[in-house]
């Protein structure tokens, strides 16, 4: 049930702008059930629980404006930069 206040909900019925945490970009299932949301790393593109007081250090890249999932993906390098990297390195060699 929502309290009475002058708060917007997003479409998880939670308040918007009360949460640091980021909108989900998947779910965890189990069995058909659904566990938890899981939140996509902007430099490796891979997925991850967002739990408070895990002492899972997570972090947030104000270059990509997105979450990562630790200290290994800290150094921004985005995920998309990786592709077009590898899309380059693919069109040398077939015209080499």
């Amino acid at each position: 049930m929502r309290p009475e206040a002058p708060l917007l909900y997003d479409a998880y019925d939670r308040p918007i702008g009360v949460s640091s945490v980021p909108k989900p970009s998947g779910a965890l299932l189990i069995d058909g059930r659904h566990v938890a949301d899981t939140v996509q790393c902007v430099h490796c593109n891979g997925h991850f629980v967002m739990r408070a007081g895990s002492g899972i250090t997570r972090g947030w890249c104000r270059n990509c404006g997105g979450a990562v999932c630790g200290p290994s993906c800290a150094a921004c390098n985005p995920f998309e930069r990786k592709i077009d990297e590898l899309e380059r390195a693919t069109r040398l060699t077939m015209w080499a």
